[in-house]
């Protein structure tokens, strides 16, 4: 395949997604302005240093699985980018709306159940501690896949999608 026709392929993908980003910000947006909700409710619990009742279980949970969504939303958007600009001809069949909505409805299912099941079980008196009888490899496993695994999504997928760019770009006659 000639540059030209590479480059010209990866426009056209990156001009799809832009177009397929536009149309479903309200699903990307959601988790965030769920979190921007929880926190004047977040605030006030921290405060006064409440005791664990309903509200703050509620509140808990609520900041908790969007916190999550967001986290790993950001981690399929760069993996969509990734796809898109490293392989775009191969992008096609990976890459649709109905796939991203049918990937975001399981994110959320497996968020909201596994966040839900934790935090409804935790033994704090207080809101917003964060102690939780965990054996250590419970722990380490929890922090691999909320923290490490999506950083390492994020950076190899940013590092590829620059040095692709880069390549083109310098593949391409000046001009």
């Amino acid at each position: 395949m000639e540059v030209s026709e590479y480059h010209t392929a990866s426009v056209t993908q990156d001009n799809e997604c832009i177009q397929q980003l536009q149309h479903h910000k309200s699903r990307t947006a959601s988790p965030h302005f769920s979190v921007i909700c929880t926190l004047p409710s977040m605030v006030y619990l921290l405060w006064n240093e409440s005791a664990r009742g309903e509200l703050c279980q509620l509140t808990e949970t609520m900041y908790f699985i969007n916190m999550l969504v967001s986290i790993y939303i950001i981690s399929f958007i760069s993996i969509d980018r990734y796809i898109a600009i490293k392989h775009p001809l191969k992008a096609r069949t990976f890459r649709s709306p109905s796939k991203a909505a049918l990937l975001c409805g399981l994110l959320w299912v497996l968020v909201i159940s596994s966040a839900s099941i934790q935090l409804w079980h935790r033994h704090s008196d207080l809101c917003f501690h964060t102690y939780t009888p965990l054996p250590a490899a419970l722990s380490l496993l929890a922090i691999f896949f909320v923290f490490t695994l999506p950083l390492a999504i994020l950076t190899f997928c940013s590092t590829e999608t620059l040095a692709q760019r880069h390549l083109l770009r310098a593949a391409l006659p000046p001009g």
